[in-house]
C-alpha cells in the first residue's frame, strides 16, 4: 500500500508569486543630505541659494545686504 506524505512544498499561488516579486523588486530609498545649501528670505521666507550675489529677493524685493 502506498501512503502519501503531507507535502508542504506546494507551488506558490499566483498571488503570492506576484507579491513576492513586487517586494523583491521594490526600490528602497534612503535619507540623503541636501546637495545645495539655502538661506531663507527674512521678508517672505522664500529659499534663496547660499553663496550667490543676490541683493534683493526675487519674490518680495526684500534687501539682503
Amino acid at each position: 500500500m502506498h501512503t502519501e506524505e503531507n507535502n508542504t512544498d506546494k507551488p506558490p499561488s499566483l498571488l503570492s508569486g506576484i507579491l513576492g516579486n513586487a517586494l523583491k523588486s521594490t526600490q528602497r530609498y534612503k535619507q540623503e543630505a541636501p546637495a545645495l545649501e539655502t538661506k531663507k528670505c527674512p521678508g517672505c521666507g522664500a529659499a534663496r541659494p547660499e553663496g550667490t550675489d543676490l541683493r534683493f529677493c526675487d519674490f518680495c524685493g526684500h534687501q539682503f545686504y
